[in-house]
């Protein structure tokens, strides 16, 4: 099965996360003891979460205070009252 194909990464997904987990008990020796690799993933998907909605909220916010283009980018053609063809 592959894990991130695009990548070129290949092994199990949940072989690659139970690594992170250990390389991370490593850097931090009571993580083992004090929660398991499913509390770690929910509290960093919590994490990521957030932190995307933020961005998203941001994006918004910057693009409606940026400069504003026109919805209409057609050419109005003199004389004519709609831009639409009548048949």
């Amino acid at each position: 099965m592959a894990c991130w194909p695009a990548l070129g990464v290949r092994g199990n997904c949940l072989g690659n996360s139970e690594c992170h987990y250990r390389l991370l008990g490593v850097f931090f020796p009571g993580l083992e003891e004090r929660y398991g690799a499913l509390h770690v993933f929910m509290a960093g998907a919590v994490v990521y979460t957030i932190i995307a909605t933020i961005c998203w909220i941001g994006t918004v916010v910057w693009r409606m205070r940026g400069p504003h283009t026109p919805a209409n980018t057609v050419p109005h053609v003199p004389g004519s009252s709609s831009n639409h063809r009548m048949t």
